[in-house]
């Protein structure tokens, strides 16, 4: 694998991206793996791949319970490969099971309402990509699950979801590989990580 490709970061992070199905991120994931030389945690972990689609089909409830079970694995994994020297990309995090919960209780997510004890990231990238996500899920065969076509259907259910995400310290990058403007909140790590995400964006197109 390649080493970390700007020198800023002197230290293995966990570098975490969020963003809507059909945004890009899991291929962005991939790309950006290979970019950091990373480990890639998946989020619900492969382990329990077998048994999401039949997560997906319990009573709320119960559906975003299994996915905090869920995260805490996916953040355990992550953890100790940063412990072992190694930088970590994580392809969804906490931050998707509480944006979504929230959605669906009329209300978008925030830092309040993060459990006690649960492990949400310093800060993750969101990928904010209207026009991808509606490519992508017009070119998808693959049968769409509840949440999936909610978002198509339901503007108002997608805003509550990308309003939690941002409430719950997302750092949006704009579709056409633009960090949005909030220079003030960001470090030289951050930005450092945000431009080399922007990059990659640009260079997808």
């Amino acid at each position: 694998m390649s080493q970390p490709a700007f020198s800023v970061l002197a230290h293995p992070r966990l570098v975490v991206l969020e963003g809507l199905d059909g945004s890009g991120k899991t291929t962005l994931c991939n790309t950006l793996q290979t970019e950091l030389g990373a480990q890639l945690v998946i989020n619900p972990p492969r382990c329990r791949k077998a048994a999401r689609a039949q997560a997906d089909a319990l009573p709320e409830a119960e559906k975003r319970a299994w996915y905090l079970e869920s995260n805490s694995l996916a953040i355990h994994e992550a953890e100790a490969h940063l412990a072992s020297g190694h930088w970590v990309v994580m392809d969804r995090s906490i931050a998707s099971t509480l944006a979504f919960g929230r959605a669906h209780l009329g209300h978008p997510a925030s830092l309040e309402v993060v459990p006690e004890g649960a492990v949400l990231p310093h800060f993750y990238l969101l990928l904010i990509s209207e026009e991808e996500r509606q490519r992508r899920a017009g070119s998808r065969q693959l049968a769409q699950t509840r949440e999936e076509r909610q978002l198509i259907d339901s503007p108002s259910f997608r805003q509550l979801v990308l309003q939690g995400y941002l409430q719950l310290r997302g750092v949006p990058l704009l579709a056409e590989g633009a960090p949005e403007d909030r220079s003030e909140e960001h470090t030289s790590e951050l930005q450092s990580l945000t431009n080399l995400v922007c990059r990659l964006l640009l260079e997808k197109k």
